[in-house]
């Protein structure tokens, strides 16, 4: 593990369970791209073309770039266009009736970047996450968001077509109040989105594309922190969430029939609540928890091997009075172990 600095004007956002990310990802050249909200509450991207030794600010987002946004924003993320030599910023900022957004497109080649998005609405609020994935079997750029009514709510995924335009809304509506918190494309362009409710007498289910819930966990009344859904390159959709102390993963077959890992249980023991926790996976399918232990303020991961089928020790990866909001990237590249992580200092 190595340990490089990106920038020193962080600002400081407070991480909880709608949280959206990546902040980190690679181009399809191998470099490394990174987002943070600065002292400002403007968005800096910054580039590494020496595998994070050194970092270049190649762009800060600002009120000037866009049509009616005011900074700070409610989530921005950045995400990977894989095979269109691309990256992609999203920005979004929540209304009492609409949600705004705002999207950067990054030429990765050449290193010029251009408006899209620009004060488009999200026509629902979301509830919860906004999150942005790129479907590599059909080539597209997908949003995924929830919505409340009624004691009824609302999963929405649109494209995000890239000519500054949302394409059509496709609606999975699911019973009773639930708060979406993961969105998931594996490379057959299946769609997946994980919700989470304290209402009834499930907490948790796992949708494939509009169909009914593939998985109902049985934690009830319970406070999640932390949660997210990712996929690997065998196209198993890999879950989680974190009540108190304790991770709780999952690991399924794409068509959500067969689940390999079955809430397979990790307790930091007392003190050691994580204060932000992403899941994510590597190249060769490994399962990492990332985040934040509040007993120390500092980054860690702790990584669960398919081969051995059991959970390793928590392995620091901060320095001192490092760590306290942190990012994974989404996976990184076919075959390679090596995770990119990003985090922010406290002094």
């Amino acid at each position: 593990m190595a340990e490089y600095n990106i920038a020193n004007n962080a600002g400081t956002i407070t991480a909880d369970i709608k949280t959206a990310g990546p902040w980190i990802c690679r181009d399809d050249s191998g470099n490394y791209w990174t987002i943070f909200q600065d002292i400002d509450n403007n968005i800096a991207i910054c580039k590494t073309t020496d595998a994070g030794e050194t970092w270049t600010l190649m762009k800060t987002l600002t009120t000037a770039d866009f049509t009616s946004l005011t900074f700070p924003v409610d989530t921005f993320s950045i995400c990977h266009l894989i095979g269109q030599n691309k990256v992609y910023v999203f920005l979004a900022k929540k209304g009492s009736s609409s949600t705004k957004s705002w999207g950067w497109i990054i030429n990765t080649l050449t290193d010029v970047g251009t408006k899209d998005l620009d004060n488009v609405s999200i026509s629902h609020y979301p509830l919860g996450r906004l999150e942005v994935r790129w479907d590599t079997y059909n080539n597209k750029l997908y949003s995924l968001y929830g919505y409340l009514s009624s004691g009824f709510s609302s999963i929405y995924t649109s494209e995000i077509k890239l000519d500054t335009t949302f394409g059509v809304e496709t609606t999975i509506t699911i019973s009773q109040y639930k708060i979406f918190c993961g969105f998931a494309i594996d490379s057959n362009g299946n769609k997946f989105s994980l919700v989470y409710s304290n209402n009834i007498p499930y907490f948790t289910t796992i949708h494939k594309g509009t169909g009914t819930p593939n998985k109902d966990t049985t934690y009830n009344n319970v406070a999640y922190l932390f949660a997210n859904v990712v996929c690997d390159y065998d196209n198993k959709v890999i879950f989680g969430f974190v009540i108190g102390t304790v991770f709780h993963t999952y690991r399924a077959n794409n068509a959500l029939t067969t689940f390999e890992i079955n809430d397979s249980q990790v307790d930091l023991g007392a003190g050691h609540t994580p204060a932000i926790a992403f899941l994510t996976v590597d190249g060769t399918g490994d399962i990492y928890w990332v985040y934040t232990d509040s007993n120390d303020n500092e980054a860690y991961f702790i990584k669960y091997t398919i081969a051995t089928s059991s959970w390793g020790s928590a392995t620091k990866i901060s320095s001192d009075n490092d760590g306290k909001l942190i990012c994974p990237e989404l996976r990184p590249t076919l075959s390679d172990n090596k995770i990119l992580v990003s985090y922010q200092a406290t002094a």
